[in-house]
């Protein structure tokens, strides 16, 4: 839709242009163009974020307001192919016009992460992240406390083989969130229920 903003990682190299800087992984975003005769579909409009670590690179991302100011934030993930450090959790704070500031970045336990959701699961009024490692064979819960801009990590289910997706609802209509994953290498749908305290 016009006005709409697509952001994408870009994982090759660019030809750079005179006096640019920019360097192999770019997180950029996208608008859709409002004029229809102008010759492409899309235009890059601003770097939010940029890797400087070669060895590093964007794997997930996910959109939502974790400082509760009305504006959407992102939070990235960011993965050492090379594998000689752990994956982190980047926080991008959105200032209400556009402009990112990286808020934190969590070294996680594990290796490296495939996808990132985010939800009030304990419902305290906060965002919590949940996260797989399909190299760790983990579902990892990433509680988020705002006003000391720390995580805590919780490991949820290390139990089947090699999770990727992993989705965020109430499965079963009891009021509070739930953990649904898929694992490629046990070819299984898992659902986590959460115990009320």
């Amino acid at each position: 839709m016009p006005g709409e903003s697509i952001y994408v990682t870009l994982k090759e190299d660019l030809a750079p242009t005179e006096g640019s800087t920019l360097k192999p992984e770019r997180f950029l975003e996208y608008r859709v163009q409002t004029d229809a005769n102008l010759p492409k579909p899309f235009y890059p409009v601003t770097i939010i974020d940029q890797i400087q670590n070669g060895d590093n690179n964007f794997a997930d991302m996910e959109m939502i307001d974790f400082d509760g100011d009305g504006d959407l934030d992102i939070a990235v993930v960011i993965n050492d192919f090379l594998e000689t450090t752990n994956a982190q959790i980047e926080l991008l704070e959105n200032d209400g016009s556009q402009n990112f500031t990286s808020l934190t970045v969590f070294s996680t336990s594990y290796s490296s992460i495939n996808e990132l959701k985010a939800a009030d699961i304990n419902g305290d009024g906060t965002f919590e992240f949940v996260a797989t490692s399909a190299n760790n064979n983990a579902v990892i819960l990433y509680d988020y406390d705002a006003s000391s801009n720390t995580f805590t990590e919780q490991l949820i289910s290390n139990q089947l083989r090699e999770p990727r997706s992993v989705y965020l609802i109430d499965m079963d209509a009891d009021g509070d969130v739930d953990i649904l994953t898929a694992f490629s290498f046990d070819n299984t749908v898992a659902w986590f229920e959460i115990q009320e305290a």
